[in-house]
């Protein structure tokens, strides 16, 4: 399986990068502008159609211009709904053949005057992490005045077999709480603050005046920032119940936020990271050995752990789950929780993580 991590590296302000980053946003521009009218899906295509005149137009070297038709085309892809603007976010997209890096420090980038030579810091964090890992690609962005080059390091990792004792941790994702295991650990939900952060950037927005506009700028990012936090602190403790070969098992909720729940609970919807908060789990428990299962959510909280009797609605309240048919209760979550654990009980033979062979055949 392969893993893969990001270096956040300083790089020194240099006029000739700054540059490149403009040459290359505006390349990028023109081509998604030309695929966006004329459609395109194609790379080979809107390669040959833009790249001699993004040639003419700008100062890029070849590799460079080749790299902005295909970040372009991936940009389209991924904004189907708006249109991007690459004049807000300045970056360049580095490959093998426009940029070189070591774990000595030593750099060389392509820019519109030639390759320029960095000795860049490494921290002793990466170094102790990643020092045998591959060097893949890099990305080179602006934030504030500073230059960060974004280097990405991939590394194959097997994850140990599983045996019949290799333990299954369930993890039921929610507002009240972010996060319930299997395990019985809560992790307690955001949504007050969530909701304090929302309300606070509204009045600022009706309000309108110089400082309040200023008051917006600095809380920009805030939310963004905190839910990363805390995504990571959740998911760095759910990872560290489990061992090698074990599995982690949650739900798939792509598509939650389609449905109109009430102006006030698509509020908190729309500020729950629920799909970053699973994507670090899931790089955790690669880079562990373990197993990460997604399963359908359908019926989760719906279903008696104990009896596994299923309602139209869930039984209990306030977030409490009490069974109608066997009488067993406990907290909702919780029990959703179970009920995932079981689900990946029934796919290890689907999934091929093990099977249980008989010694001998049963003589009747």
């Amino acid at each position: 399986m392969l893993c893969q991590a990001t270096m956040h590296l300083k790089v020194p302000h240099s006029d000739a990068l700054i540059q490149t980053m403009i040459e290359f946003s505006n390349a990028s521009q023109f081509a998604y502008n030309y695929a966006r009218k004329n459609k395109i899906n194609s790379w080979k295509t809107l390669h040959q159609r833009t790249y001699k005149e993004i040639r003419q137009r700008s100062k890029l070297p070849s590799q460079l211009c080749c790299k902005a038709i295909k970040f372009a085309l991936e940009t389209k892809k991924g904004c189907r709904n708006r249109k991007a603007d690459f004049s807000k976010e300045l970056t360049i997209q580095y490959d093998k053949r426009s940029y070189s890096f070591d774990f000595s420090g030593k750099c060389s980038l392509s820019t519109i005057n030639g390759r320029i030579r960095e000795i860049l810091y490494i921290p002793d964090y990466y170094l102790e992490r990643y020092k045998e890992w591959d060097i893949r690609s890099a990305g080179l962005s602006k934030n504030g005045k500073e230059l960060y080059l974004n280097v990405v390091v991939c590394r194959e990792i097997s994850p140990a077999a599983p045996t019949e004792s290799s333990k299954i941790v369930g993890v039921d994702l929610g507002i009240n709480n972010i996060a319930v295991s299997s395990e019985r650990q809560f992790f307690s939900g955001v949504g007050n603050h969530i909701a304090k952060l929302q309300r606070l950037r509204s009045q600022l927005q009706s309000k309108g005046t110089t400082s309040a506009k200023k008051h917006l700028k600095k809380l920009s990012g805030r939310m963004t920032r905190f839910m990363r936090t805390v995504n990571h602190e959740v998911s760095r403790h759910i990872v560290s119940m489990i061992n090698a070969g074990d599995i982690i098992v949650m739900e798939n909720l792509h598509g939650i936020r389609r449905k109109q729940r009430g102006k006030k609970l698509n509020g908190l919807l729309s500020g729950w990271a629920f799909c970053q908060l699973r994507a670090f789990v899931e790089y955790k428990t690669v880079r562990k050995g373990a197993f990460f299962v997604v399963v359908p959510p359908h019926y989760t909280s719906k279903t008696c752990s104990r009896c596994n009797e299923i309602f139209s609605e869930r039984p209990g309240n306030a977030g409490f789950f009490r069974c109608l048919n066997c009488d067993y209760s406990c907290n909702a979550d919780l029990n959703a929780s179970f009920n995932l654990r079981k689900q990946a009980d029934a796919l290890r033979n689907t999934c091929g993580l093990f099977v249980n062979q008989p010694i001998v055949a049963k003589s009747y």
